[in-house]
């Protein structure tokens, strides 16, 4: 007897990820540092408030009907790299022994905050510095191991002088937007298909703070003193080379919706990820910086095809409808965010597509359902993918669509 054997494998999908930093000091505890000559203090004194930085991980994979979830757990060979170099070399930085603090740092090895950073180091006056997380991820499906990087975020010492200027934002470093859960996008849909929204889901949405529309509260100090006027507020772009490109916040074809002295608004729905600086400029001259990202999460969900029931040996058409589900929440109407193809097989025809959205309406005739025991069944399926950034719609000649108010119509 001969026997012959081949082995295959299954093809998977790129694991899919997204890193950045974020501040997770309960109290609080800004990135950048005061000195006050005078006192001889530090405003916050890390000793007291340390510096605690984390990395938040949004990593999946997606391969039909197999999903998997990676998170800091699964993050190895983790290092923190100060201005590029990694701070365990660095002879001015000594690591914390385990269980105490006699050293400038600890980096969190175990539990869900695994990859995190604790800084106790008071830095000098004046002192600035680029602080990135570096590390690999484990494919359990491919054997291969993935590089993490995260972009660096900007730390320091200021001295608190009477003529010395600041910017601060009221705002967490990294924004994470996930569109699942927008109250406020939600209502604008549920509006825009003549669906009425109470007073009570426009104030819950309005209140939320994963919404759409994000405000970004601005902060100049000359010293101790806040300033509201005397200066101007620019905002830009910048990208993975650190190159800064000016937003012009007049127009109405980028995602800042309003920028004043004392606040930045910016539309998430207009934005997959980008890095921003906003600067505050007297005379001429930058006298403050600051910094902040936006990345849209890309949650797993799940996707169900109701109406299962049979089909009338009369009928010439069938209703289906998409039921959703996200992170353990029911997400109704998922063509908000989705992008779904409806498809059938029967023993006839494959791969056959129908329309898109949440609800199917399969014309029996164009799906080749036969009328036997052996051709007389229909699988019914759908394709999907998150929406992306929403762009400004255009006409064919590139010239933008306008409402009655004259701002473009955006689309996804």
């Amino acid at each position: 007897m001969l026997t012959t054997k081949m082995r295959v494998r299954r093809d998977y999908k790129p694991l899919n990820i997204a890193i950045s930093i974020v501040n997770r000091n309960p109290l609080g505890s800004p990135m950048t540092q005061v000195y006050n000559e005078k006192t001889n203090s530090y405003e916050p004194n890390h000793i007291n408030t340390p510096l605690v930085m984390g990395v938040n991980p949004i990593m999946k994979v997606k391969d039909g009907k197999k999903t998997t979830e990676y998170g800091n757990k699964d993050i190895g060979e983790m290092k923190w790299l100060l201005n590029g170099k990694d701070i365990s070399t660095l002879s001015d930085w000594k690591a914390c022994s385990s269980g105490k603090i006699d050293g400038d740092y600890v980096i969190t090895k175990d539990g869900d905050n695994r990859g995190q950073i604790i800084i106790y180091k008071n830095f000098q006056a004046g002192w600035r510095g680029d602080l990135s997380f570096a590390g690999k991820i484990y494919d359990k499906r491919t054997g291969l191991n993935i590089e993490l990087s995260t972009d660096p975020v900007s730390i320091g010492c200021d001295n608190s002088s009477e003529d010395k200027y600041k910017l601060d934002l009221g705002e967490d470093e990294a924004i994470i937007y996930n569109p699942f859960i927008d109250l406020r996008a939600l209502n604008d849909y549920l509006e825009a298909h003549g669906i009425t929204v109470s007073d009570k889901d426009k104030q819950k949405a309005e209140s939320s703070k994963n919404t759409y529309l994000r405000t970004i509260p601005i902060h100049v100090y000359q010293g101790a003193t806040e300033l509201s006027k005397g200066y101007s507020v620019n905002v830009y772009r910048v990208d993975a080379a650190g190159t800064a490109t000016k937003i012009d916040t007049t127009a109405d074809d980028n995602e800042i919706v309003e920028l004043t002295l004392k606040k930045v608004t910016i539309d998430l729905r207009l934005t997959e990820s980008e890095n921003y600086r906003v600067d505050a400029v007297m005379d001429g001259k930058t006298i403050g910086s600051d910094q902040f990202s936006v990345k849209r999460k890309h949650p797993v969900y799940r996707l169900t095809p109701l109406n299962r029931g049979s089909i009338p040996a009369d009928a010439t058409f069938k209703i289906s409808e998409a039921e959703c589900s996200s992170e353990g929440e029911a997400n109704d109407y998922p063509e908000r965010v989705l992008d779904i193809q409806w498809k059938t097989d029967t023993a006839n025809k494959t791969g056959v597509e129908h329309n898109v959205g949440d609800v199917a309406r399969i014309d029996l005739d164009k799906t080749g359902i036969g009328d036997t025991n052996d051709d007389d069944w229909l699988d019914i399926y759908m394709e999907s993918e998150q929406k992306g950034a929403y762009a400004i719609a255009t006409d064919s000649d590139g010239a933008e669509l306008l409402d009655e108010n004259g701002k473009p119509y955006i689309f996804n």
